[in-house]
């Protein structure tokens, strides 16, 4: 069973023991940053840091970075939470302070974010 599959399966059933986790939504996360090119192999190290640090949180469902195929440079950002709390925890966490004041986050020429509200994630 993939990871995303396990983890809907867990949500699914931590939904079902807590019904007021509809009323703190799942959160997700979709964005992207661009670095120069020959400055993303530098920046790997950190951005592994993070998304281990980051998989570690006891809210996140999903952290995931990955260089677009066609477009080198551009880093594709998928991150799932199990609410904005946890988010928010996440975001005041001591790796992500240390992510941007990075020397690799400085590279970082462009960033956008999108934050959905998931009320009812299923698989397809």
């Amino acid at each position: 069973m993939s990871r995303l599959n396990a983890l809907h399966r867990s949500w699914v059933s931590l939904a079902k023991s807590h019904p007021w986790i509809k009323e703190n939504m799942m959160l997700l996360i979709v964005g992207e940053v661009r670095l120069p090119v020959n400055k993303v192999q530098a920046a790997k190290p950190a951005m592994e840091r993070v998304i281990t640090a980051s998989r570690e949180e006891a809210g996140c469902l999903d952290y995931t970075y990955a260089e677009d195929v066609l477009d080198p440079g551009l880093i594709r950002i998928k991150e799932t939470w199990l609410s904005k709390a946890a988010f928010d925890e996440h975001s005041a966490s001591s790796h992500m302070a240390q992510w941007r004041s990075s020397e690799a986050a400085g590279w970082i020429t462009h960033r956008r974010f999108q934050i959905f509200e998931v009320d009812d994630p299923s698989s397809v």
